[in-house]
């Protein structure tokens, strides 16, 4: 199984005649070392280079790393409190630091000098928006990812054609490294060749229903634990790699080991009109659903029931 699934709910779930938990077969895996770097590792390195110090003139950056690294270390970068005018206390209203992605593989591939780069964003709009950020700087990055002698850069995404997916596991020219632009698709689905360093944004994009208003949305959520495990496990492929977080050692040390499972933040209107039309006989469709292995709340099922 991947990674990112917890065998002791299975287990429980899954009993033996006697009542005792279901057994759990692991068969190791071949995966070399992988090195975890955090905001606070490396954003000082960052800051200390004149050339690409525009990068922490902006806002979106300023405020993000002001949010994630402790009030002691972003005093020694400079961020004063006012810098940024009224504070964000909310994780939904923080929009990812772009240019400050953009640098940490500017980063990355001007420190090292094989080896490919994976970034996890969220959805769509991220990618484009560290594409527009890595196409076209508001000022150095210190490489110039306009040449396509160097840098290849790689969209991957569900709504992009298959063909041109396909291109990141073709070999590269000679001497052309590549940045693959990704969501978590790339997390377990696939395995992309020569990547030995992982970007991580930490977050993931989760449908979310609110019962009360009737109302479901798309919001961009941190990862659990697990996922952010099996990002990181992507540079290890096939050699020793290394893992950039874009988030603070204590916000990744406070994730949940796992993501919310979609039961328990969906609509659940279709799941019960499927229930009804299954028909179980003597079984009422509160009992199905309290009887699956992370059950929804009475307060979901009851939103959804009245539907």
């Amino acid at each position: 199984m991947s990674a990112t699934i917890d065998p002791t709910l299975f287990q429980t779930y899954f009993p033996d005649e006697t009542g005792r938990p279901a057994k759990v077969l692991e068969i190791p895996g071949r995966t070399f070392p992988v090195s975890k770097h955090f905001l606070e590792d490396f954003v000082p390195q960052l800051v200390s280079s004149g050339q690409t110090h525009w990068v922490f003139t902006q806002d979106t950056v300023v405020r993000y790393l002001k949010k994630e690294l402790p009030v002691a270390v972003t005093g020694q970068l400079g961020f004063d409190r006012g810098q940024t005018g009224q504070e964000v206390d909310r994780d939904e209203d923080l929009e990812l630091p772009y240019p400050l992605i953009a640098l940490t593989i500017s980063h990355v591939l001007q420190k090292t000098e094989s080896g490919h780069v994976l970034v996890f964003l969220p959805g769509w709009e991220e990618i484009m928006s560290v594409q527009r950020c890595l196409l076209e700087p508001l000022g150095s990055l210190g490489i110039n990812f306009n040449n396509a002698e160097q840098y290849n850069i790689h969209l991957l995404h569900s709504s992009i054609p298959l063909a041109e997916q396909q291109l990141i596991f073709e070999p590269p020219s000679p001497g052309v490294r590549r940045i693959i632009l990704a969501t978590n698709i790339a997390e377990t689905s696939i395995t992309i060749p020569d990547v030995v360093y992982v970007i991580d944004s930490g977050k993931i994009k989760e449908q979310r229903y609110d019962p009360d208003r009737h109302m479901s949305s798309i919001v961009s959520a941190w990862v659990g634990s697990s996922n952010l495990n099996q990002r990181a496990g992507r540079a290890g492929r096939h050699r020793s790699g290394e893992y950039f977080g874009i988030l603070g050692r204590k916000r990744a040390d406070e994730l949940q080991p796992y993501q919310t499972v979609e039961m328990k933040r969906v609509d659940l209107s279709n799941v019960v009109m499927h229930v009804k039309a299954l028909a179980f006989p003597g079984v009422t469709v509160e009992e199905v659903l309290a009887a699956t292995i992370e059950p929804p709340s009475a307060v979901r099922v009851e939103a959804a029931m009245k539907a």
